[in-house]
Order: C-alpha cells, then sequence, then structure tokens
C-alpha cells in the first residue's frame, strides 16, 4: 500500500483522487487550504484530512514526514479566472507552490510526483492553429504558446520539473483538458456545470460569457482524469515522457455539450457570449495517444454518459435536501 499526498485534494478533481486511491487500497493524504466537505463527505472517514498551504514549504515537509507519505499528486492551484483577478497570488500558489512541493519530494526521496500543468499552455485553438499553419490535434512534440497568465504559470512549472528532474526527483506532469464531473467546481468549467444543473432542475441553464457556443474543448470526466492521474503515480515502471497530454481522444464544442444536455433534461441552455466579447476559452485538440497506450488506460465515459452522471447528481441532490 502507498501512502500518497494529495494537494488540492478536496477539490473537484483531487476528492475523485482521494477517492480512487481509497478504492484501489491505498492511503490518500488529502492537503488543501480549504477543505471542501461536501466534495469528500463520502471519503471522510477513510482519508487523512489536512488544512494546509502549498506555499508554506516547512509545513509540507512535516506533513510529509510525519504520515510516511511515499508519493504525491500535486494538485493544488489557482485557475485561470482567479489567476487573471488576482495575478500575485497565482503566482505564489501555482509556481512557487509547485516549486515547495518538487523541493520537498526530492529532500524525502519521494517515489514520484505526478503533478498537473495544463493543456492550455498550448494557447487558444485559432491561435495557436494560425501560428503553426495547420490544424489537427497537437502532441507533446509540438511547442507551448501560453495566451495568459495562468498557463504561463503552468508552463513554468513544466520548466521546474525539468530542474528537478535533472536533481533525481521521478516527476511526471499531466497537461489536464477540460475536466468536469460531480461536487462542487469553481472556475470557468463551473460555469458550464451550472448551466447544466438548471437544466437537470428543469430552468433555462445559461452559459456564461466567457464561453462561446462553438469553443472547442476536449472532454474529460473526473473519474477518468482522476484515473489517469492515478495510474501515471503507480505506475511501476519509469514513465517513457516527462510530459503528457490528458484526455480521451473525443472533441466537441460547448454548445454540442450543451445540446446533449437539452436532449437529456429536455430544458434550453442559452449562451450569454457576445459577438466582440472576449472569448477566454477555445481549446485545442490534444492528442492523449502517448498516456493511453502507455498506461493501457481506456475512458469510463464518453461526453453523453458523463454528462448523464452530472444531471443525475444534481437531481439526486435536490431529492436529498427535501
Amino acid at each position: 500500500m502507498e501512502t500518497v499526498l494529495v494537494t488540492g485534494g478536496s477539490g473537484m478533481l483531487g476528492s475523485a483522487v482521494a477517492a480512487g486511491l481509497v478504492r484501489a487500497g491505498h492511503h490518500a493524504v488529502v492537503f488543501d487550504q480549504r477543505i471542501n466537505e461536501q466534495n469528500i463527505g463520502s471519503i471522510r472517514d477513510q482519508v487523512t484530512v489536512i488544512q494546509g498551504d502549498v506555499c508554506d514549504r516547512d509545513q509540507l515537509e512535516a506533513v510529509v514526514t510525519e504520515h510516511r507519505v511515499t508519493r504525491i499528486i500535486h494538485l493544488a492551484a489557482l485557475l485561470s479566472v482567479h489567476v487573471q483577478a488576482d495575478p500575485d497570488r497565482g503566482l505564489r500558489v501555482n509556481a512557487l507552490g509547485t516549486n515547495n512541493v518538487f523541493d520537498v519530494a526530492v529532500s524525502l526521496g519521494i517515489k514520484r510526483v505526478v503533478w498537473a500543468s495544463t493543456a492550455a499552455v498550448y494557447g487558444r485553438k485559432h491561435h495557436y492553429e494560425k501560428l503553426v499553419g495547420r490544424g489537427g490535434a497537437v502532441s507533446e512534440a509540438d511547442a507551448p504558446t501560453p495566451r495568459d497568465i495562468y498557463s504561463a504559470t503552468k508552463l513554468l512549472c513544466e520548466l521546474l520539473a525539468q530542474r528537478y528532474a535533472a536533481l533525481g526527483l521521478d516527476v511526471v506532469g499531466l497537461r489536464p483538458v477540460t475536466t468536469y464531473g460531480l461536487g462542487v467546481q469553481t472556475g470557468a468549467v463551473g460555469e458550464l456545470l451550472a448551466a447544466i444543473d438548471e437544466a437537470s432542475a428543469g430552468r433555462t441553464g445559461h452559459v456564461g460569457k466567457y464561453w462561446s457556443e462553438d469553443a472547442h474543448i476536449n472532454p474529460i470526466f473526473a473519474v477518468d482524469c482522476a484515473s489517469q492521474f492515478i495510474q501515471t503515480c503507480l505506475h511501476p515502471e519509469p514513465l517513457q515522457q516527462p510530459i503528457y497530454n490528458t484526455g480521451t481522444g473525443e472533441y466537441v464544442t460547448i454548445g454540442q455539450m450543451m445540446r446533449v444536455a437539452t436532449e437529456l433534461t429536455g430544458a434550453p441552455i442559452l449562451f450569454d457570449h457576445q459577438a466582440g466579447d472576449m472569448e477566454v476559452f477555445d481549446c485545442v485538440d490534444c492528442d492523449s495517444t502517448a498516456l493511453r497506450d502507455e498506461l493501457g488506460w481506456v475512458a469510463q465515459y464518453d461526453l453523453r454518459t458523463a454528462v448523464e452522471a452530472c444531471i443525475a447528481e444534481f437531481r439526486r441532490t435536490v431529492r436529498d435536501a427535501a
């Protein structure tokens, strides 16, 4: 049995990772600055929960030592919208916090660190296609072209990982694509789930102005994304690459995703994005073949079954609260 520190462990993805580790017979140490009890409620008595800050290196080292952590899955970060609103905090959490995790890991001989970069390091779809002069899915061999502070912090972390790999740390980065799932989720993806939640209740859903109907995403359900992180972390052999794209190989638009939700609920979903609004999110198509082939990984969910699961959970929550 491994003891795995999961930073950001009570977030939407982190809680799915912690639950997956429990199911696999491992011990998860959930480490988060703000503990989201709703997300970890079902596993609260099966994991160790610690409120802490990745920006505090001494606390990280003490936690890893006290709980005899053997591996780390590092997910703690500020998301794009929050980094844009507070760049100073975004830099400290995303860059300094990640450096602290790497530094503690190499100092204490952690077996492997798997950490979350982002597919946003490639920039927006139309900018990237204009830059490289071609369409199609991008692989890890294609150059990152970050377009905002958030994605720039994550690219900086990829460079930090290279430094610690040179010092002997087994460190692997995954670039998550658009990840959505059950539980509380903030940021722009939270807006998508809020629209589906409204539709599940029979009301008109609204997608916020950050998303246009034809914005592209590589959707992956949180349970599936979590399993990619867990399998990468526990893989018995060294991984062949230092960085991997995640995903299922499924590419859709936000409009397609919302039409699936409308088909399943019978309720309309409208887009607040207007011509002239800044389009913040429009993701490149990421080729995740390398990771899926190396792990022998197969998705449990496609877009339709994942949206069905979200709707079922939203409706269950309403019934339980009644």
